[in-house]
């Protein structure tokens, strides 16, 4: 059939439109190819110019690494260079955390040490504290790719017990956490170095890059003997396991410039528990204690000082010239305010004495006169200048020994009392406190500093418990605590300290109450001492009516020119002649066959 022009002409016509769409099409993909080009010009220009050293140093860290050479922390030893605190052996087992064979070789790291306790860092986590046999063992069963054994050190406390409130202790990362091991931690600790090392692919180390060499920490020397430390903490926790006392502690120091010989609380732990990693089952079973093991008690504890206070209350009466050595004053047995009565210890009280034999015979009532006034000796201190002279002496303030946190305790006075319990001050309140009762709060280390004002001749030391090499901090630190004090003179005159320590010496005698040292001149080659016992009544009375008591000792010897001042604390322990001079007793009988010279 023949097509006529008329059915032609669309044929035509479509074809034209047929070449014009494909055109189109061309010019559509023309377009997208420019912009595809044009993002992936872009693209490449920024992961090559833009982020390049961030990819690059992604990449290097697959190849490039860097490992912690640790140093060494400093070794602590006694004033005789005894160590104390020391690095021994140990090992530490690496897992690579990105490790294909991961979850696999931790569960096998189990059969050998305790997984649950790790370090992570960074690429590895670290199983420190491991033993030599386990170490080669877990070396023999694993590739060096995925499990690491290094050589390390472990902290070791050679006397545990002994020294553990005074060294404390350092964690599982190697930071003092506790005692000397805290608060001279930058010191100790020193500085690590590094080594930054090329790995080939498969993890092998192909070359060392660059490396600092660490700084390993300083070595510190106490003043500590630790001869007299030992023989301290027996002597004590043969008494606190004899008495059933809570607790105790005992503070030795040079009394002629501050230096601390021995320093023991009780009871203790064992600080190689927490370098190594102490267990959650251990640690409870410290911190549950009623008795607070981790609690030092000669820095923080704070108690009512008894009849030890009456150094201060005898030296300010004779300093403001309210007695003097002669004066002889009526101590009955007991002093009747009203409808109040303020009993003495001994029974029959002590007829007319001197200040002298009433420090001796710890006559309570004729403190409570000269202190408080009475009747027949109306002229007294007063409750402000015995506040005075007790802060003078150091006590309502910290020592500033050079370690460790310590309480203030407390000495209160009418202002106080006012502000805290909004109360009057009464006349029995200065009976009280002078005899160290009542309100007033001292710590073991401040009644041995108060003591040691006597001892050296008036002056109020700060405690001190570290020696450095060179002498830099060597000699008299003095702490004068009352305004306007010349820090070079005495807090006393010579007359009142010489008055003061015979009434301590008398203590120590036949007839005063420190009757465990009535032998000791006789049985250590004629050396005198001065001491005061002291009982302070603490809690509530039982169903004898009576109160329980702390037993304070304190003791300088030789009595004119003291080598050594030491107190003695039983919490709860009884009484102080008859439970704690015998622990001072102990102790002085060893140090008296020890070369004097050498403290």
């Amino acid at each position: 059939m023949e097509l006529t022009a008329v059915e032609k002409t669309p044929l035509i016509r479509n074809d034209s439109l047929y070449y014009k769409d494909k055109s189109w099409q061309r010019a559509l993909f023309l377009v997208f190819a420019v912009i595809s080009f044009v993002f992936i010009v872009s693209r490449l220009f920024v992961l090559q110019v833009v982020k390049g050293s961030y990819y690059k140093a992604v990449s290097d860290e697959n190849r490039i690494r860097v490992e912690v050479v640790k140093a060494y922390r400093g070794v602590i030893k006694d004033r005789n260079g005894h160590i104390l605190a020391q690095n021994a052996p140990s090992f530490n087992v690496k897992l690579r955390k990105d490790s294909s064979n991961f979850s696999s070789a931790l569960n096998k790291l189990a059969d050998f040490i305790n997984t649950e306790n790790f370090l992570d860092a960074g690429e590895f986590l670290v199983f420190d504290n491991v033993n030599r046999d386990i170490a080669i063992k877990i070396e023999s069963n694993f590739s060096g790719k995925d499990v690491l054994v290094e050589a390390s050190s472990q902290r070791e406390y050679l006397y545990p017990n002994e020294f553990a409130h005074l060294l404390g202790y350092i964690n599982t990362d190697k930071v003092g956490m506790f005692g000397i091991e805290r608060t001279y931690d930058t010191f100790l600790r020193g500085s690590h170095g590094s080594i930054l090392y090329e790995y080939s692919a498969n993890g092998e180390v192909l070359r060392e890059i660059a490396k600092r060499e660490p700084v390993n920490g300083g070595d510190l020397t106490l003043t500590i003997d630790s001869d007299l430390q030992i023989t301290a903490y027996s002597a004590l926790k043969k008494a606190i396991d004899r008495t059933g006392a809570i607790g105790g502690a005992i503070i030795a120091q040079n009394p002629k410039n501050g230096e601390i010989l021995a320093l023991v609380s009780i009871p203790s732990f064992d600080p190689n528990l927490f370098s190594k990693g102490i267990s959650s089952a251990e640690y409870d079973k410290i911190v549950s204690n009623p008795a607070s093991p981790l609690f030092n008690r000669v820095l923080m504890g704070q108690y009512p000082p008894g009849s030890v206070f009456k150094i201060v209350t005898a030296s300010a009466v004779l300093a403001e010239k309210i007695v003097d050595k002669n004066t002889r004053v009526l101590a009955p047995q007991a002093i009747n305010i009203g409808s109040f009565v303020y009993r003495d210890w001994k029974a029959g009280g002590h007829g007319e004495i001197n200040i002298t034999r009433a420090l001796a015979e710890s006559a309570d009532t004729f403190f409570y006169k000269v202190a408080g006034g009475y009747s027949d000796f109306p002229r007294s201190l007063g409750p402000e200048k015995l506040a005075l002279w007790a802060r003078k002496f150091g006590l309502g303030a910290k020592t500033g020994v050079d370690f460790g946190f310590e309480e203030m305790g407390l000495i209160p006075d009418p202002a106080w009392k006012k502000e805290i319990k909004n109360e009057q001050w009464y006349i029995g309140d200065s009976y009280i406190t002078a005899i160290g009762q009542g309100d007033v709060l001292t710590t073991p280390i401040q009644v041995n500093q108060m003591a040691s004002v006597i001892a050296n001749g008036g002056y109020l030391l700060t405690p001190r418990i570290v020696e450095f090499g060179g002498g830099s901090v060597r000699g008299l630190t003095l702490r004068q605590l009352a305004e306007g004090s010349d820090p070079l003179s005495p807090l006393v005159s010579s007359a009142v300290i010489e008055t003061v320590k015979q009434g301590l010496k008398e203590a120590c005698e036949l007839g005063g109450t420190g009757y465990p040292f009535f032998d000791f001149s006789e049985k250590n080659n004629g050396i005198k001492v001065a001491c005061k016992t002291g009982t302070s009544e603490f809690g509530l009375k039982n169903a004898r009516y009576e109160y329980q008591t702390h037993a304070w000792f304190t003791v300088f010897a030789p009595a004119d020119n003291a080598e050594i001042a030491l107190t003695v604390f039983l919490e709860g322990g009884g009484e102080g002649a008859r439970d704690a001079a015998p622990v001072a007793r102990e102790i002085l009988d060893v140090w008296s066959l020890s070369d004097l010279d050498s403290l």
